[in-house]
């Protein structure tokens, strides 16, 4: 079953937003099952909690595992990952390992993505296994990196 992409992309947008007014680099993430069901959602909180790994994907993920009770989750059926960002490499990785049937991003990451940006990682097994859709409410992810960063150089950004 495919899931409601703009609805699910409307909710990271919201965890981005909730990252932004926290200081955090604005990233959401949300896992949803095969039935269109959320099991977890976050936001970026690295600077908050002094955590490299505390990527909104990865917050997700520890999220959905602790309610499900297994660091897997395709016992639960094919899950989605949507995200405001094309996922880093670290987050690719612990995608895989929790067997994410499914990528949903806004915009590329073209300095850190792992599937089409710098390290290009599309073709390459298990990558080239899940389904990507990418372009989901593409502007609206942009327009609120674009204003962290701008919010961030010119020294009124919170936190």
């Amino acid at each position: 079953m495919q899931i409601d992409a703009e609805k699910w992309m409307t909710v990271a947008l919201g965890e981005a937003r909730e990252a932004f007014a926290r200081g955090e680099v604005p990233v959401g993430a949300v896992l949803v099952d095969g039935d269109g069901r959320e099991i977890a959602r976050a936001g970026n909180r690295t600077r908050e909690m002094k955590d490299a790994t505390a990527h909104a994907e990865i917050l997700a993920l520890r999220a959905a595992e602790l309610r499900e009770g297994d660091f897997r989750l395709d016992h639960i059926g094919p899950v989605t990952c949507v995200v405001t960002i094309e996922p880093c490499l670290m987050c690719l990785g612990a995608l895989s390992l929790a067997r994410i049937s499914r990528i949903v991003f806004g915009i590329r990451d073209e300095k850190f993505g792992g599937l089409f940006g710098k390290f290009n990682l599309i073709e390459r097994s298990p990558f080239s296994e899940w389904e990507i859709t990418e372009g989901v409410l593409a502007d609206e992810c942009h327009e609120l990196l674009k204003k962290f960063f701008e919010n961030l150089r010119n020294g009124t950004a919170p936190g």
